[in-house]
């Protein structure tokens, strides 16, 4: 995969590890602090491709822009594991990760597009379970609905180069494994709306092109209709996945290296050699910043989640 030979951030250190029986890359800017906070990201693809490794550039990154050490899981892919391994596989992973970073820790959840919609279905379920802690869910075009009946998709032109609406419903019956479909935890949109209350802070980014642009714009309505406080930004003229060719595209690139300081507007600190301290720009009212200024986190822990890829 070409984005497996783009080069790695700078600072950063990347090794490998276990949790759960599940494969996860680590990546730990130089200085790094679990007790600051850790990201658990869910790499996208359909949830029937994709891995770690092709979402090293992302993935090193993010860990870079944020000074937190950022876990990439393998979890099981569908056919062969259809739902729900891949919730379940992440949900094991992420008590672990609890446990080990310690109570006082945010865990941020983050993910590209399908893998977006993963850590929002992580995240309902933590707070359904009364779970604490889960740090801000950070969406990058996640897919909010993959019952793939979401007719708002057919105006999306078919000159969309990564994801076409016949491969989005190959992966939604990938994914079911002969089930019926329509389960919240793959497909958050189905959720009940009282269910979004509580939940933690959201960074969601969408793209233009995308025909999952919609899904993310819907799930930022809902977030905000239940109180959550949602930092939203649509990229203008891309198409589906765009963050994955950060470090190629300068767009992409720059599009990563802004979740810094909006992942720092909702922490106080920050230590690693490459990272800032927050500043007035990293403010929640700051210019740019499209949440809901002077509204307060509601996050059911100590900190926000980020979801980068909810839907483009």
């Amino acid at each position: 995969m070409l984005t497996a030979a783009i080069p790695p951030a700078p600072g950063v250190v990347r090794s490998s590890s276990v949790f759960a029986g599940r494969t996860v890359e680590v990546h730990r800017p130089v200085g790094a602090d679990r007790t600051e906070g850790v990201v658990l990201y869910l790499h996208g693809g359909g949830l029937a491709l994709g891995s770690p490794r092709g979402h090293r550039s992302l993935v090193g990154r993010l860990a870079a822009v944020t000074c937190l050490e950022v876990d990439a899981i393998a979890y099981r892919l569908a056919p062969e594991h259809p739902f729900p391994a891949a919730p379940d596989d992440v949900w094991a992973a992420y008590l672990e990760l609890r446990e080990q970073a310690g109570a006082d820790a945010p865990v941020v959840l983050a993910g590209d597009p399908a893998g977006g919609a993963l850590a929002l279905g992580i995240a309902l379920r933590a707070r359904g379970r009364g779970v604490s802690g889960a740090g801000r869910a950070r969406p990058d075009l996640p897919g909010g609905d993959l019952t793939a009946a979401s007719n708002h998709r057919r105006g999306f032109s078919r000159r969309e180069p990564l994801l076409t609406l016949e491969r989005l419903e190959e992966f939604a019956v990938a994914h079911a494994g002969g089930a019926d479909r329509p389960d919240p935890e793959p497909s958050p949109l189905l959720t009940p709306d009282t269910d979004w209350v509580g939940l933690p802070p959201v960074v969601l980014d969408t793209v233009e092109h995308d025909p999952l642009r919609l899904d993310g714009e819907a799930i930022r309505e809902r977030l905000e209709q239940a109180g959550v406080r949602v930092d939203h930004r649509r990229l203008d003229g891309w198409f589906h996945d765009v963050h994955l060719a950060a470090g190629l595209l300068p767009v992409a690139t720059a599009a990563v290296e802004g979740l810094g300081p909006r992942l720092r507007a909702h922490r106080a600190r920050c230590s690693c050699s490459g990272g800032q301290r927050r500043t007035d720009d990293d403010r929640e009212d700051a210019p740019g910043h499209h949440g809901r200024p002077g509204r307060r986190p509601t996050a059911a822990g100590p900190g926000p989640t980020l979801l980068p890829c909810v839907a483009s």
